[in-house]
Order: C-alpha cells, then structure tokens, then sequence
C-alpha cells in the first residue's frame, strides 16, 4: 500500500516484468510493462502525476526485478 494524502494506492506485481498501480477503486493509475525481447520499458501513467513518482515507481519495480531472480544449478 502506498498513501498520498488521503488516497491509497497498491502495487501490484503481475509477474516479474510488469507492475500495475490502482486507486482503492480498483482503477488502474499507472502501469510499467517490459517490451520483451526489444528491450525497454513502457510507462502508462497520468501527466497529473509526479515525474518523481513516477521514477521512483520504476525504480522500486526494477528493484522488486533483481530480486526475484535466483541461480538454477
């Protein structure tokens, strides 16, 4: 859960490469979706919201990333 102001807001990991946010709704605000095998990232979210947000989005999804790889032996 993260709260801003009032309003919370729940990532949510669909798998290791793509993070949806939604409002306490349900309603989908932003969303981080890997491009596959091009490479890149594609970050939907609203002009309203704060370039720092936003980078601090990615930057925590990156992070959540490189923690769910493992070594297999």
């Amino acid at each position: 859960m993260l709260a801003l102001g009032s309003v919370l807001y729940t990532l949510i990991m669909q798998n290791t490469q793509n993070y949806i946010l939604q409002n306490a709704a349900g309603a989908v605000v932003a969303r981080i979706v890997h491009r596959g095998v091009t490479g890149g990232w594609d970050i939907d979210a609203p002009a309203a919201m704060s370039a720092g947000l936003v980078c601090g989005l990615y930057v925590f999804s990156r992070y959540l990333e490189r923690e769910n790889e493992f070594l297999t032996v």
